[in-house]
C-alpha cells in the first residue's frame, strides 16, 4: 500500500490521543511542536507529565475510553497497549471518516507517521509506506549528516523573499526560475557562513524593487 505524503497545518485540528503511557506521550510530544489547535488524552491509569499539562491547548481525562469520546474530534491516535482496544477505536473512527493512527495495527490506519528530519524552517519526511520503520529510520540518519544549518538559512531567505517576488506579478515561469537561482546559488555560499558575499548575489540577482530589502534580510540571517 502507498500512502500520499501531505502536510497539515495542525492549528485548523483537534486531536484525541488515547493511551498516555510511552507510545502515548512519544505521539504527543510531536504533536505539541505542531501547535494543534487541541489535544483531548484519555488514560484511566496512566498520569500525565506536568510538563504537558503546562499547554494550555491539552486536557487530560482519567477515564476509559467511549465512542463519544470521538465528539468533536479529526485526527485519532490509538495509542493504548490494548490490541482489541485500539482495533475498536480504529474501526469507530474509520465509520466516521476520521483520520486514525493505531499503534499496534499500522494496517488498521488510514494514515502513518514518517521518520523527520526537523529543523526551524525546514522538515523532511521519510516514509517506507509503513514497511520497515527502522529503515526510515536508517534512512533518516544518513540523510541528516548532509543537512546542515545552511538549508534552514536558505529557507529563512525565502520565507522572507518569496512572497516580495511574487507581489511583483511577474509570470510563474519567471519566478521559477528566480528563485531556483537564488537557491542554487546561495547554498554553497551560506555553507561557509559567507554572509558579506550572500548580500552581493542577493542584490546582483533579485530585481532592482527588492535590492533595498537585502541588508534587513542579511541581518536577520545573522541573529
Amino acid at each position: 500500500m502507498k500512502y500520499y505524503p501531505l502536510s497539515l497545518n495542525l492549528a485548523q485540528f483537534k486531536c484525541l490521543v488515547v493511551g498516555a503511557g510511552k507510545v502515548g506521550k512519544r505521539k504527543l510530544q510531536t504533536l505539541i511542536k505542531f501547535n494543534p489547535l487541541h489535544i483531548t488524552v484519555i488514560d484511566p491509569v496512566a498520569v500525565l507529565p506536568s510538563g504537558f499539562l503546562s499547554y494550555p491547548f491539552i486536557q487530560f481525562k482519567k477515564k476509559t475510553f467511549e465512542e463519544n469520546d470521538l465528539n468533536h474530534h479529526h485526527i485519532v491516535f490509538a495509542c493504548t497497549s490494548d490490541i482489541e482496544l485500539n482495533s475498536t477505536i480504529a474501526n469507530l473512527a474509520k465509520k466516521r471518516n476520521l483520520l486514525i493512527n493505531s499503534a499496534t495495527k499500522p494496517e488498521q490506519s488510514n494514515f502513518i507517521l514518517p521518520a523527520i528530519i526537523e529543523k526551524k524552517h525546514l522538515t523532511i519526511s521519510i516514509s517506507t509506506h509503513g514497511i520497515g520503520p527502522a529503515l526510515a529510520k536508517y534512512v533518516k540518519n544518513e540523510i541528516s549528516k548532509n543537512i546542515g544549518p545552511e538549508y534552514d538559512l536558505m529557507a529563512q531567505i525565502l520565507k522572507k523573499i518569496r512572497p516580495l517576488i511574487l507581489k511583483l506579478n511577474n509570470s510563474s515561469e519567471d519566478n521559477s526560475k528566480l528563485l531556483n537561482q537564488l537557491v542554487k546559488t546561495l547554498v554553497p555560499v551560506l555553507k561557509k557562513n559567507d554572509f558579506q558575499t550572500v548580500a552581493k548575489l542577493l542584490k546582483k540577482i533579485l530585481p532592482t524593487p527588492l535590492i533595498p530589502y537585502v541588508g534587513e534580510i542579511v541581518d536577520e540571517l545573522k541573529n
